[in-house]
């Protein structure tokens, strides 16, 4: 409310403003719609619509999608081919695969997408590999993160030097292999499958990601240029942290600005790479982490932000324990990529009466269903688990509402199961609702 100070002369005048209440975002059930990888549908034991260029692949993971030139990239992880490669560790051979899309309807139950890997046909592998005078792990659990297509090349980020520390076969927490790993940023030029030019990523930036500025049409005009660069230094363990790569300047990170909080205004504050790398604690204050978070939150490892056009924000999908053993998928939202972002939606969970057996392998085993990973030595069965949520922008579709200050889509998603070690497309009906503001004038 506004009015005169005491003891003014000027004419009262009284304005009430009802301020915005916070958007608000929700989501409907997460339905499976098809498996993408594959020859066998796990649910039925039949055929997938798998295309035959890609026979003989039985299990992979990730897939990152990266709109580039005209098709849907997608960057898979270690991926399992018939007959067997021989013996692997993380320095190789490299195991990764690289597929297209080029449908542009959103898939279906009976015809999921018309994926096509890069292979050699029918069943070997072209695996991407990076070329670098310092070898790049791409072997066991060494996989690409994230992409970005930008002035006809196609980058992506590889998470290297990575081992998983199992209770077989720790890792040895050297300088070149150990639990946490780095990043490496590369680019390629023959549909992935050499990638030149790898420079290693900032400090933080371990798994990472990115979105071409130019391509996200809400943002002010001096905002809509370079690329916005995600990457979090802990997998599993952190929250992501946000860099600005000027126009040209993506493979050269010293050229870089990083976000390290948000100004009185709501507008981002940015350092250079020094002031970056040397982590001054007086510059980083509250902190770079893209939102607050406690440690029950600070779960980010496989993740993907997106400018969703229809339901005209950011939306930042990833999997978390949320009070439990196994992995969740969540979602969250924000106007801007440095935020501030709402906090969490569970979209899927293995407790969804959807999961077991559905998507997910059960301790119990789920009949006839294949076993991935066989059972163990008791009998029990390897639990499946969500992971690696990747929205596929391409397929979503805005749908009606008849509710003033809401914006409703289907938007279509991938998600990594690790039992039965496939990747599936999900749909999910999201809205976002916007209270408009209201002003009333009552005189002077």
């Amino acid at each position: 409310m506004a009015g005169r100070a005491v003891g003014s002369s000027w004419p009262l005048v009284f304005l009430w403003a009802c301020a915005p209440d916070t958007r608000t975002f929700t989501a409907g059930t997460s339905e499976r719609v098809c498996q993408l990888t594959g020859e066998t549908e796990w649910t039925t034991g039949l055929p997938t619509t798998f295309k035959p260029e890609n026979r003989g692949m039985e299990g992979t993971d990730l897939g990152y999608p990266v709109e580039h030139n005209g098709r849907l990239a997608l960057l898979f992880g270690d991926t399992r081919m018939r007959p067997p490669p021989p013996a692997r560790d993380e320095y190789g051979p490299p195991d990764d695969a690289v597929g297209w899309i080029t449908s542009e309807s959103p898939p279906t139950h009976d015809a999921c997408t018309d994926l096509v890997l890069n292979a050699q046909f029918p069943t070997l592998l072209v695996p991407p590999r990076v070329l670098s005078p310092a070898p790049i792990k791409q072997g066991l659990f060494n996989v690409p993160s994230g992409g970005v297509s930008k002035d006809g090349w196609l980058y992506a980020f590889f998470w290297t030097d990575h081992c998983n520390n199992g209770s077989e076969r720790p890792c040895p927490e050297s300088e070149s292999l150990n639990s946490v790993g780095r990043g490496v940023l590369a680019r390629s030029h023959d549909f992935g499958e050499t990638f030149h030019d790898a420079v290693p990523m900032p400090f933080g930036f371990v798994y990472s990601t990115a979105v071409d500025a130019t391509t996200v049409d809400t943002l002010p005009p001096e905002q809509r240029v370079g690329t916005y660069v995600f990457g979090v230094p802990l997998f599993r363990g952190s929250v992501p942290y946000l860099a600005w790569a000027p126009e040209g300047k993506l493979l050269d990170p010293h050229s870089w600005k990083f976000f390290v909080s948000l100004r009185g205004d709501g507008q981002p504050k940015w350092v250079t790479s020094d002031s970056w790398n040397n982590r001054d604690p007086f510059l980083f204050l509250p902190g770079p982490d893209l939102y607050p978070a406690a440690d029950a939150d600070r779960c980010v490892g496989e993740f993907s932000i997106t400018w969703n056009r229809a339901l005209r924000v950011w939306l930042l999908l990833y999997n978390c324990k949320v009070g439990q053993g196994l992995q969740s998928i969540v979602a969250r939202t924000a106007d801007a990529p440095w935020g501030p972002w709402s906090e969490g939606t569970v979209i899927l969970s293995p407790a969804d009466p959807g999961s077991p057996c559905n998507l997910l392998m059960t301790r119990n085993g789920c009949g006839s269903q294949g076993d991935y990973w066989k059972p163990i030595g008791d009998g029990s069965h390897v639990l499946g688990d969500f992971y690696a949520p990747f929205v596929m922008e391409r397929y979503t579709r805005s749908e009606r509402t008849s509710v003033r200050g809401t914006r409703r889509a289907a938007v279509y998603w991938l998600v990594s199961t690790w039992n039965p070690y496939q990747v599936i497309v999900m749909r999910t009906v999201m809205e976002v609702y916007t209270p408009p503001t209201r002003s009333i004038y009552v005189g002077r």
